[in-house]
């Protein structure tokens, strides 16, 4: 008989949904069937269900869950159950045999309510619970010895326990710490333990720390805000916790001994990658002797340390340079509101600049002591180290906070950021550094092509700084997790530009979602984030000069010698680049195809990889066991060797195709669309310049045309010459030619003015009159020379005189053109009169 979905779950659920005064819900039914069943769900979380769930609604789901042996843990945070629920809930926990994780976090639950479940935890015999989780409930002292005492009656280990922040004091923890002694499967079972903000003292200290200093197989150990007697903890520790890798004493005070304790730990440690020292009153010396012992241990590897809210001052980072050479197992450092000032982040920044191990670097609130002098100084020093090649920095938060701004003198560096290669992380909240700061961002972020992460908030930004952002962001594509800047886009809904800050937002959110996902950051309108689009070119400037030129050739009019068609292949020349783009989209969509069906062959050779190399592994396995345990007979390997074949994680080839041929195919796409799309664009602007070339020659050609024109139609326009002429003398004659008798031979009136009269120029509609003159026609004019008449060879030539005239007009006296007569026809004959 096939088993049934959810282990008949649903029908158990419908059948007690008619029991009393429970009630069915419809919407629930349609997420187990539709979302339990397909997913495999195996956790039964109330979160997943629609809230609020009353009483009556929760009571038929906990009544199918007695009986059920499909669910294997039960979660429910931050339901504040009542009597009645939590008798539901006891009553499903005394009959279920499948459930190994109960989580009940911020629940309400007190001392009665605890003991009640306990009791009926320790009464279910067939409950293999391993995974207790109780934390933020106030169970006080009398709620945790409830639960020492089923720790202490069980006949079987837990992993995992979780009794954060439940009100314990020290008779709590005394209870809890000696069950867990008692319990003889814990030291084996238990890996992560969780007492933090319960005030353990030096009571609980010593009962906690009696179970520590066995051998067990601790992982992550939190103290945190216990009151708790550090050095009776770490001196356990030292005996009995080899495997810890995680340890978070915060909060507590730290004195000699407990330094001593804690170097002594340290240099013996093989596991640890995780030790938070925050807030527990560290002074410099402290820091220097647990460093050394850090830098002493050649087993630790990838450490992170948080020595943060510490106030080590400047003495604390001189310390911390002093040995920072010798952390080569340190990757993160925490060195939060330490009250370095200028001087002591100058100090450590300076300090790390060369190391080449940490990665991580927290300097948070460390800017309370501001120096106008020193302030310079730190933010070149953080610029130099986020430059030098010889650091390993990827992540840096410099984030500010109350009285710990840096304003606008953090700009040099936010400028700087743009040239940097290697910071993956960056949080510069809480500087207030304004719209200037944010186009600052934009500016760095338009070249920076490594930067993941940002943070930013709390720099009163305003729908201007928002604008320029985006104009950077538009060209960036690896910034790919930005939280939004939550309490400045609050503050910037409230002005008068609530529509437009509400624009920029989703624009924001859609270019963060164009990063994070390669198949968006390909298929998405691509023109407006200013990435390749085939009609880009339309924008381009190489088009509009083409187009300027040839318009202003076609004005013109005039019938050109295109022999080379140059005119018709630039009218053609959008249809041209439209071609080649659309090439080009060809020849993706080839190469999208060619590529997915290459990764789909690769895909079913890649699944009997994983197949053939576990299957070697699950043999060596059973060869090592074999060969070194001998208590072992064969059928019991054998029936390992069926659980690991079909027990175990598989890889489906399904996971493969999701991988390579969504994530890995998109991202390979978008990288050909690039390289395809600059092989068009150098087309596209070879075309445009030698299409600009061959129209500039065209319109030079043509200009020419028109000045050679302009320059044969001169003389029938010519106008005086620039010489006044001047009164004939008496009893001269001047020789007669038709060549002379032009516009610019005839006489012109007088020039010498009448003193205190203003002379008047002549009427538009009235032809000048001459001055009258006594000289007879064809008389020598003032201006000849006396003598015998002139000859017409020697006569000037009128063409060469009028060239000038082109560019200049002479005016004659008070500003007056001088008056001219209109040419007259020549005589018949050469003949002088």
């Amino acid at each position: 008989m096939p088993e049934m979905p959810l282990g008949g779950f649903i029908p158990t659920y419908k059948s007690m949904a008619g029991v009393g005064d429970s009630k069915l819900r419809e919407d629930i039914l349609w997420d187990l069937e539709n979302l339990f069943i397909p997913r495999r769900i195996k956790d039964f979380n109330l979160k997943e269900f629609e809230l609020p769930i009353t009483a009556q609604e929760l009571k038929p789901l906990l009544s199918a869950l007695q009986i059920n042996t499909y669910f294997r843990s039960f979660v429910a945070k931050k339901f504040q159950f009542d009597k009645n629920e939590m008798a539901a809930i006891v009553e499903f926990l005394k009959n279920n045999a499948s459930i190994d994780e109960l989580v009940l976090e911020k629940d309400g639950i007190n001392a009665s309510s605890v003991a009640l479940l306990c009791d009926a935890m320790t009464a279910n015999k067939s409950l293999a619970l391993t995974k207790l989780s109780l934390a933020d409930n106030p169970l006080d002292d009398k709620g945790l010895t409830s639960v020492g005492n089923y720790i202490g009656s069980i006949n079987r280990g837990l992993v995992s326990l979780n009794l954060a922040r439940c009100n314990g004091n020290k008779a709590g923890g005394v209870s809890v710490g000696n069950a867990l002694k008692k319990n003889a499967h814990m030291t084996a079972t238990l890996n992560t333990l969780d007492l933090s903000s319960n005030k353990l003292e030096g009571d609980g200290s010593f009962s906690v720390s009696s179970f520590l200093a066995n051998p067990n197989a601790l992982v992550s150990l939190n103290l945190s805000n216990t009151a708790a007697n550090l050095e009776a903890i770490f001196s356990a520790l030292t005996r009995g916790c080899p495997q810890l890798k995680a340890l978070d004493v915060s909060g507590n005070k730290m004195d000699k001994k407990a330094s001593v304790a804690l170097s002594k730990f340290l240099t013996c440690a093989t596991e640890l990658t995780d030790l938070n020292m925050s807030n527990t009153t560290l002074l410099p010396d402290f820091l220097k002797d647990i460093l050394t012992a850090i830098s002493g241990n050649p087993y630790l590897k990838e450490l992170r340390v948080n020595f943060g809210e510490n106030k080590l001052g400047v003495a604390g980072a001189r310390v911390f340079v002093s040995v920072v050479d010798k952390l080569r197992h340190v990757v993160a450092l925490d060195l939060h509101d330490n009250e370095f000032g200028d001087e002591g982040v100058a100090i450590v920044a300076q300090g790390l600049t060369n190391n080449n191990c940490i990665k991580h670097l927290n300097l948070d609130a460390n800017f309370k002591t501001r120096s106008k002098d020193k302030g310079k100084h730190t933010i070149e020093t953080l610029s130099s180290l986020i430059a030098s090649e010889n650091s390993a920095l990827e992540s840096l938060s410099v984030a500010g906070g109350a009285k710990s701004e840096l304003r606008v003198d953090i700009l040099p560096f936010l400028y700087n950021l743009g040239t940097n290669t290697s910071l993956k992380f960056l949080d510069v909240s809480g500087h207030l550094i304004g719209n200037k700061g944010a186009s600052a961002l934009g500016k760095a972020l338009q070249t920076n092509e490594v930067l993941e992460t940002l943070k930013w908030d709390g720099n009163t930004t305003t729908a201007a700084g928002f604008a320029t952002f985006i104009v950077g962001l538009k060209r960036n594509f690896t910034l790919k997790n930005m939280p939004l800047p939550i309490s400045d886009i609050a503050a910037a809904l409230k002005g008068n530009e609530a529509a437009e800050v509400t624009k920029l937002v989703s624009k924001i959110e859609k270019l963060i979602l164009r990063n994070q996902s390669p198949s968006s950051q390909f298929l998405s309108e691509q023109t407006e984030a200013g990435t390749n689009s085939q009609f880009a070119f339309l924008a381009s400037a190489g088009r509009e000069e083409t187009q300027k030129i040839a318009n202003k050739i076609k004005a013109t009019g005039r019938k050109i010698d295109d022999k080379k068609g140059v005119m018709a292949d630039v009218a053609k020349q959008d249809q041209l680049l439209t071609g080649l783009f659309q090439s080009k989209d060809d020849v993706q969509q080839q190469f999208e195809l060619e590529l997915k069906n290459q990764l789909v062959k690769f895909v079913t050779s890649c699944n009997p990889l994983f197949s053939s190399l576990k299957g070697e592994l699950i043999k060596k396995i059973l060869a090592t066991i074999n060969s070194n345990v001998k208590s072992l007979d064969a059928q019991i390997l054998k029936r390992l060797n069926t659980f690991l074949e079909y027990g175990g994680k598989d890889l489906p080839e399904d996971e493969f195709v999701r991988i390579l041929c969504g994530h890995a195919h998109a991202e390979l796409c978008q990288k050909a669309n690039t390289a395809f799309h600059s092989t068009v664009t150098i087309t596209s602007d070879y075309l445009y310049e030698r299409f600009l070339a061959m129209l500039e020659d065209i319109e030079d050609e043509m200009n020419e045309s028109i000045k050679s024109e302009q320059t044969k139609a001169e003389p029938t326009k010519a106008e005086p010459p620039k010489e006044e002429p001047k009164t004939p003398a008496k009893g001269t004659t001047a020789a007669a030619s038709p060549r002379i008798a032009s516009p610019s031979a005839t006489a012109s009136p007088p020039t010498t003015p009448i003193i205190g009269v203003k002379p008047l120029p002549p009427p538009a509609s009235r032809k000048p009159v001459p001055p009258p003159s006594s000289a007879k026609p064809g008389a020598p004019s003032a201006a000849a020379p006396s003598g015998p008449a002139g000859d017409i060879n020697t006569a000037p030539k009128v063409e060469g005189n009028l060239e000038h005239l082109n560019k200049s007009k002479p005016m004659g006296q008070a500003g007056r053109k001088p008056p001219t007569r209109k040419a007259r026809p020549p005589p018949p004959s050469a003949t002088p009169m």
